[in-house]
């Protein structure tokens, strides 16, 4: 039985148990023995744990993650926390609503009596790591020094979970969960949305494709200023797709988020990059070329050394093309109207089961990606897409800046000056 104990002052101790208690719980929706508990108290204590776990050699990337974001000035346990009114470990009145999204990691719920915020939690206590990684990385993010409109989701802090508010954990065990700002929709809803039933023959320059081309080239803009803040604060996101670039919808517009830091990175150079590469956890649809290449290498012969691609002798750069690789290939989603890949993949198996994505079962399609043409294979098993002139030379612009993103591998700042370039020169669609 683990029991963590941590002093709050001279004269306090904070003490809990994850395993049941010896005896049943009373039907106090909080027990006795945890009314002297807070959020904060909970959060120190679970950070304590995670760099202090036991190690083979030197910490995990994870375990570095929570021991640099822990100590940087930015963090202050008292400010960590949610506001009062949301803190479910002291407001007992406060219900979950309905589950939003569901992961092998994490819940994302909504909240009863709010509608702005949602809740975001592991599956059980033993992932609770992963979210407070995942909590640390956000904070980090949301640091008051930081440049406004960073496009990255923003948090409200933390707080704490019991089997009273979600039934599927055990009894005794405290469960930690993220505010989070509630965005309308992700992006994969949104194209669907957006430009599910337009006809590109019968109006070529009707409104609704202009409102899809505006909002395309707004998806790149807010997403180039999330990619370039991450890059500046040395995080790699590792799982870019369009269920993780959330959409507000405002008055003046769509507003896109980067969200979902599950298995964000911090780049640090005390860790190897064997280290980062064996951490990461990705989508195989979004995966780039030169990351699938290592992993195959890597599973081929765990004892050989991760091949280096080209761009590994400028630091880290290497990483953040894949991350940028990743956001093209929602850029590319939204054109098609359709998942990375799906449509070949709907003829492959003639749609009839649900496609799992791990590298053994889909050797197919990791061949397929390593061939580095995804605009092809995306575009050209599309019945309504392929040889399609007016769809062509509607996104003509778009489709050959995705190419330089995907296939020739300019860089992110490379981008950025292309678009403003583009800007300048034709003006962009609004």
């Amino acid at each position: 039985m683990y029991t963590y104990t941590m002093p709050l002052d001279q004269h306090s101790l904070c003490t809990w148990s994850l395993m049941p208690p010896s005896r049943p719980p009373p039907r106090n929706p909080v027990r006795p023995e945890m009314e002297q508990y807070s959020s904060s108290c909970c959060l120190n204590n679970d950070i304590d744990l995670i760099v202090n776990k036991p190690s083979v050699s030197s910490l995990s990337p994870l375990q570095n993650n929570v021991a640099i974001l822990s100590s940087n000035a930015f963090y202050n346990p008292s400010t960590s926390i949610v506001p009062p009114d949301l803190d479910f470990f002291t407001n007992r009145q406060l219900r979950l609503r309905k589950v939003i999204g569901k992961g092998a990691i994490s819940y994302v719920y909504s909240i009863a009596s709010n509608d702005t915020v949602v809740l975001k939690f592991p599956t059980g206590r033993k992932k609770y790591n992963i979210i407070i990684n995942e909590f640390l990385l956000l904070k980090y993010l949301s640091d008051p020094s930081a440049p406004r409109n960073n496009h990255i989701i923003q948090t409200l802090g933390v707080t704490y979970l019991t089997k009273t508010n979600f039934k599927n954990f055990r009894n005794g065990e405290l469960v930690p969960a993220i505010a989070l700002h509630r965005c309308t929709m992700d992006l994969q809803n949104y194209y669907v949305e957006l430009n599910g039933k337009l006809d590109y023959a019968a109006a070529p320059n009707g409104n609704g494709l202009k409102r899809c081309k505006a909002a395309w080239w707004r998806i790149l803009e807010h997403a180039l200023q999330a990619l370039a803040f991450l890059k500046m604060k040395k995080i790699l996101h590792t799982d870019i797709k369009t269920a993780n670039v959330l959409v507000d919808i405002a008055d003046n517009g769509p507003i896109f988020y980067i969200s979902d830091f599950t298995s964000a990175v911090l780049l640090d150079q005390e860790q190897g990059a064997l280290e980062i590469e064996h951490s990461i956890f990705t989508t195989l649809e979004y995966c780039s070329p030169e990351l699938l290449l290592k992993f195959r290498a890597h599973n081929s012969n765990k004892s050989a050394p991760v091949p280096e691609d080209k761009h590994d002798s400028v630091g880290w750069e290497s990483y953040y093309r894949r991350d940028f690789y990743s956001l093209g290939l929602c850029l590319l989603a939204f054109i098609v109207n359709n998942e990375p890949y799906k449509k070949i993949k709907d003829l492959k198996f003639h749609a009839a089961q649900n496609i799992t994505s791990s590298f053994e079962s889909n050797q197919w399609l990791l061949n397929i990606i390593l061939q580095n043409t995804p605009i092809k294979f995306n575009i050209q098993y599309d019945s309504h897409l392929s040889n399609n002139k007016q769809f062509e030379t509607f996104w003509q612009q778009e489709l050959d800046l995705l190419k330089k993103i995907l296939q020739n591998k300019i860089s992110l700042e490379d981008c950025i000056t292309l678009v403003k370039r583009y800007d300048s020169d034709m003006g962009k669609a609004t």
